[in-house]
């Protein structure tokens, strides 16, 4: 009798399933999840950068989930976009390379907005590359482009105003 129940049971229940099969879940790389929250894109603010004769618009790691997770995961990037860092204290910051394809410079920047070291970073290599001094601020961009542009330790580096990017495509 009871296994006669727990047949009937069990048939009962999954005839009244649900009939359509699950919908699969679009994947989303941790790059990608860093920036969407539900359906609603959340587009990176750029900031713009003065840098000697150089301007620029980078990306700004603009929370704690987005600083760690920097420019991993991305397989190119134009010749003069970067990405800046700003912590809330100046301190020894270090850099790795974990899950990120590019070659990239890191310059270190103080409080007051000086150059403090530039450095080469090598893909996926997962040693720390660490500032001189203490940072407040670091700058990503690909590798040699603070070389090409003549950019050294203590130059200062001009801070402008944040604004959403309008021309943010998530990567694939």
């Amino acid at each position: 009798m009871n296994r006669l129940f727990l047949v009937f049971f069990l048939s009962l229940n999954l005839g009244c399933g649900n009939s359509q099969p699950p919908q699969p879940q679009p994947s989303l790389n941790p790059w990608e999840q860093a920036f969407y929250k539900g359906e609603n894109p959340q587009r990176p603010e750029i900031i713009a950068l003065g840098i000697g004769a150089a301007t620029i618009e980078v990306e700004v790691a603009g929370d704690e989930y987005g600083k760690q997770l920097g420019l991993m995961f991305r397989k190119e990037m134009p010749a003069d976009a970067g990405m800046w860092f700003a912590f809330p204290e100046t301190d020894f910051r270090r850099f790795w390379m974990q899950n990120t394809f590019i070659p990239l410079s890191i310059a270190y920047v103080d409080e007051g907005g000086v150059i403090t070291n530039i450095e080469d970073m090598i893909p996926l290599d997962e040693s720390p590359v660490r500032s001189k001094r203490k940072a407040r601020y670091a700058l990503e961009m690909n590798r040699g482009w603070f070389k090409k542009k003549g950019i050294k330790p203590e130059d200062r580096i001009r801070i402008g105003q944040l604004k959403p990017n309008p021309a943010y495509i998530p990567p694939d």
